[in-house]
């Protein structure tokens, strides 16, 4: 899936994901290739991003996740690597 993780100001990650977890508004969510349609909360905590070469960890602040026709999209008032 096509990923992109983002602040207002700054891009922090942007390209092809095998999976996502991160935490949401009722728990934590795993985000597979071919995910079903989803806006969800975002809230304050571990974002993990797996590709077909590395896992990436970043701490997230609250936001909002979007899954559309296998692109995700988490906007966050704050991303720092980990």
């Amino acid at each position: 899936m096509r990923l992109q993780v983002m602040t207002p100001e700054k891009t922090f990650f942007s390209g092809e994901a095998s999976n996502l977890m991160i935490n949401a508004e009722k728990g934590q969510l795993t985000i597979l290739d071919q995910h079903a349609d989803l806006i969800t909360l975002v809230k304050p905590g571990l974002l993990q991003i797996k590709t077909t070469q590395s896992t990436l960890k970043f701490e997230v602040s609250d936001g909002v996740l979007r899954v559309d026709e296998n692109r995700c999209a988490v906007l966050a008032g704050s991303v720092k690597p980990v």
